[in-house]
């Protein structure tokens, strides 16, 4: 078999041009963009790929400033003989959109009634809608139920555009499942350090309702003896529906230190010095120097 290979000409971006901004400016809007103009300082590489991920990133930047039904189109033009392309964005802002309503719908209120929860609702009424708070509200009312060991809890945000009044309500509906359990806790990665010394510092126990504050503090605490390089923790299915394993993950990391250090002075002449530290000897998380 034979491949034979007609290389073309290497193309570079030349020019970028947005068309139909109003609410920000062309170089806000090309500060979102990974796609770059050619120049001293940059490549100017070109990827479809790229691009599209371009046309999502201003797309949320609309989306956090109220322009809920912006939408982002592209076209490419290239001069293979110059061997450059020309890239060019057409915005279509639609209307800015404000928070009207905010409702929260619990199924439970024996765990959070619906006024818990509004309590710590970042999204303002009247205020342009962002989703990136939106979600970041999602986020936080499932950590709630999380530590309550409803770890199962899914937060379902229903947007609902007014388009004559540009406004939006927005109702986060909670589906609390049920209690989750951990079933046991277990330690893999560790070639040095023995498990126990892990597992000291860990809150979280066998048999007790999921808290995922405690797993975060654990988490927090194994890195801290700094013996780890890394520290992760998964969540793998137990002998029952409402049970749960967690397994801490963990990467060793040198804790051996070498030390040489020389000097002159006149009194003594030539001198030396030589340290060893251990930071975790023989696995026990003991020091010796």
């Amino acid at each position: 078999m034979e491949f034979k290979v007609t290389e073309g000409v290497k193309m570079r971006v030349e020019k970028i041009t947005i068309n139909g901004n109003k609410a920000f400016p062309e170089k806000k809007i090309k500060k979102e963009m990974d796609t770059e103009e050619s120049s001293f300082f940059a490549s100017g590489k070109f990827s479809e790929d790229t691009l599209k991920n371009d046309a999502e990133k201003i797309r949320a930047l609309y989306r956090n400033e109220g322009y809920m039904n912006a939408k982002i189109g592209s076209q490419v033009k290239q001069d293979e003989k110059e061997g450059k392309i020309f890239v060019e964005l057409n915005v279509e802002e639609g209307g800015q959109f404000s928070v009207g309503d905010i409702i929260v719908v619990v199924k439970d209120p024996a765990i959070y009634t619906e006024e818990d929860l509004l309590k710590k609702i970042e999204l303002k009424k009247h205020a342009s809608y962002d989703q990136s708070v939106m979600e970041d509200d999602v986020r936080r009312i499932q950590k709630l139920y999380g530590d309550k060991g409803y770890i199962s809890a899914f937060v379902h945000p229903d947007v609902i555009p007014d388009p004559d009044a540009k406004m939006v309500a927005v109702r986060y509906l909670v589906q609390e499942n049920e209690v989750a359990y951990v079933e046991y806790v277990k330690v893999e990665g560790n070639t040095k350090t023995r498990e126990k010394v892990i597992k000291r510092e860990l809150t979280v126990r066998d048999n007790e309702k999921f808290d995922s504050d405690k797993i975060q503090r654990s988490l927090e605490k194994i890195y801290n003896l700094g013996f780890f390089e890394d520290v992760k923790v998964n969540i793998e299915p137990a002998s029952a529906q409402n049970k749960r394993n967690l397994i801490f993950s963990v990467k060793e990391r040198q804790t051996g230190q070498l030390s040489l250090g020389a000097g002159y002075s006149t009194l003594d002449g030539l001198v030396g010095n030589l340290g060893v530290t251990e930071h975790n000897l023989f696995g026990k998380g003991q020091r010796i120097g």
